[in-house]
């Protein structure tokens, strides 16, 4: 007769093994005694022989959810197509083998509904300050009303908090990686489509793909979910003026700045947009989910910073954004 988790009241066991299963990370007992037919168990328990073990979980099930944004200052804008700033989210989602850099689930694409003034879109979800109509403005959060470092709804897969991912996730073994960007809404997509295609001349060079993979990997093993500039994706500047030519009428990621992008050196002093990466491991949300709150939010919220440099002559469609985006790690029964 085994005692102990996993045996509920104790398991008779007829052979010469038995598995038991569900128990819970820690240290353990069990206790084997011998039971007659008939008769049962003769001896007292504590002569019963015991065996003890700690159990440590190498794999667990997870969520990952892009929960919503503030804004700190809205972006210039022209109005044309609303009032304020009309903003939606994207995510790039791929899974990778760490250990090989092989493709585990493909790339998938998520992409919320807008955000902001419905007077001239009805099909718009309604948010922001700026007038009776919405419109995203300093100070405003979404989704309205809330924290937006915390989840406030069931997950969607069209508004916030946003499903990005669920899955199981095991040590040493699986990273998710994920471009989450802000995009402002002006009608034109054609830096989206670019963003969007995974084959772009942007994502086919040797040298960025090796030094992304070299990121990737030196983050998923120090369990490390900050986010950090990968890959070019498009420069938004010319090398002479640095003056934006962010082709006006296009939507356009929030955040793009004077950055270095990873495997690349030339763009260091051009406004240029490189994917904004965070690499989920298994260690990285337990390392989130154990340590403290950082800046009043809970453990395992990770605020993503898109701030633009400001002050760039806007009469020409300067870039003066600056919004915070957050993603939530959280684990599932």
């Amino acid at each position: 007769m085994v005692g102990g988790p996993g045996t509920n009241v104790g398991v008779l066991v007829t052979g010469t093994s038995h598995t038991v299963t569900g128990i819970p990370a820690g240290p353990h007992t069990w206790t084997v005694a011998t039971s007659y037919d008939p008769g049962g168990i003769r001896t007292t328990a504590d002569r019963w022989s015991r065996a003890t073990a700690t159990v440590v979980n190498h794999s667990g099930r997870y969520r990952i959810l892009m929960t919503g944004f503030r804004v700190q200052r809205p972006t210039f804008d022209d109005r044309v197509n609303g009032n304020g700033d009309e903003v939606y989210a994207s995510a790039s989602v791929t899974t990778i083998d760490r250990r090989t850099d092989a493709v585990l689930q493909a790339r998938a694409l998520i992409r919320s509904g807008t955000y902001g003034d419905i007077s001239r879109d009805a099909q718009r979800v309604r948010a922001g300050s700026f007038s009776a109509s919405g419109g995203l403005w300093t100070g405003d959060a979404v989704p309205a009303g809330t924290d937006p470092r915390t989840t406030s709804a069931a997950p969607s897969a069209a508004r916030f908090p946003l499903a990005l991912w669920e899955g199981t996730l095991r040590d040493g073994i699986d990273a998710v990686v994920i471009n989450p960007v802000l995009w402002e809404e002006d009608g034109q997509i054609e830096y989206y489509n670019e963003w969007a295609d995974a084959n772009s001349s942007t994502r086919r060079q040797a040298q960025r793909a090796a030094a992304q993979n070299a990121a990737i990997r030196d983050r998923a093993a120090r369990g490390d979910a900050q986010p950090f500039r990968g890959m070019l994706v498009f420069i938004c500047s010319s090398a002479s003026d640095l003056i934006p030519d962010c082709k006006p009428g296009n939507d356009r990621p929030i955040g793009i700045n004077r950055e270095t992008c990873v495997g690349d050196t030339f763009v260091s002093n051009l406004l240029a947009w490189c994917d904004v990466t965070v690499v989920v491991t298994r260690e990285a949300i337990e390392n989130a989910l154990s340590g403290p709150a950082i800046g009043g939010a809970a453990p395992g919220v990770i605020a993503v910073p898109l701030v633009e440099p400001g002050g760039v002559d806007l009469v020409k469609g300067g870039l003066d954004g600056h919004y915070e985006m957050y993603l939530r790690l959280e684990r599932v029964p």
